[in-house]
């Protein structure tokens, strides 16, 4: 079996002693049970089968002629890839995927994860929960009560899959633009199923922040309607005069842990 085995049921032995079981039988006398993985061996001492079934003391009564002890290889310990103090991990890999984090000891997700491995309804259908469920969603739809609490109301839902061509659908109001939202779903989409190459919405109108709205007899625009969500702190409005898109920044100011936990802005 090799020196090394030998030299570690010796180590076992010298483990086990050390510990405290007192009528320790040598190994010759025993079987010896390892775990297939060299990097997480066990070794479990017992007694043979044709003393099985007679009974045995627990393993900490001083009479106790039955040895059992699991030892883990400190090398194993050492190899363990442990997360940096003082970083945040994301939940989500939406979250992890936008940050640049995949791949790296601050996200449970791989690049490798990021991939689905089949184009289909339900795949796209899943890929939008997890956008509008981030840390990022939670600023952005209404399904959320931080964004409701302010009247934002908006939702993407799935329509269609025609081949490698997606269809969605914008409802309600959005304090960002609409193709901010419908751009930001297709990034996503994309990046998961690299197979899709186009994704539009439904209808010209579910891109538009303002309705026009006419007058059924003469046909003349009698005011302009604005689908966004209320501007409730006059932020929107300021950055949009400061030349400053705010659909960069969004309508929460959060402390430095960012995600879902902030606070509004005050007015």
């Amino acid at each position: 079996m090799g020196w090394w085995w030998t030299n570690l049921q010796l180590f076992a032995i010298i483990t086990a002693s050390t510990l405290g079981f007192p009528e320790f039988v040598p190994p010759s006398h025993h079987s010896v049970v390892r775990r297939s993985s060299p990097f997480l061996p066990i070794i479990s001492i017992v007694r043979p089968s044709s003393s099985a079934s007679r009974p045995l003391p627990s393993p900490t009564h001083r009479g106790c002629t039955v040895a059992t002890r699991q030892w883990q290889c400190p090398y194993y310990r050492l190899r363990q890839r442990r997360r940096p103090s003082g970083t945040t991990r994301l939940n989500n890999i939406y979250d992890d995927w936008r940050a640049d984090l995949l791949s790296s000891s601050q996200s449970e997700y791989t690049y490798d994860d990021l991939i689905l491995p089949t184009l289909d309804e339900g795949a796209i259908i899943r890929c939008l929960e997890e956008f509008e469920d981030s840390d990022h969603g939670k600023t952005m739809f209404g399904r959320h009560d931080l964004p409701a609490s302010i009247g934002i109301t908006g939702s993407i839902e799935f329509v269609s899959l025609d081949g490698p061509e997606a269809t969605l659908s914008l409802r309600g109001k959005f304090w960002h633009r609409r193709e901010t939202v419908l751009g930001r779903a297709a990034m996503y989409l994309n990046a998961r199923m690299p197979e899709l190459t186009s994704i539009r919405a439904s209808n010209e109108s579910d891109l538009e922040d303002f309705e026009d709205v006419i007058d059924e007899y003469t046909g003349e625009v009698i005011y302009r309607e604005d689908k966004r969500s209320p501007d409730f702190n006059g932020d929107r409005e300021t950055m949009e005069y400061q030349g400053i898109d705010p659909d960069t920044r969004g309508p929460f100011v959060f402390g430095g842990g960012g995600g879902g936990g902030g606070m509004i802005r005050p007015a």
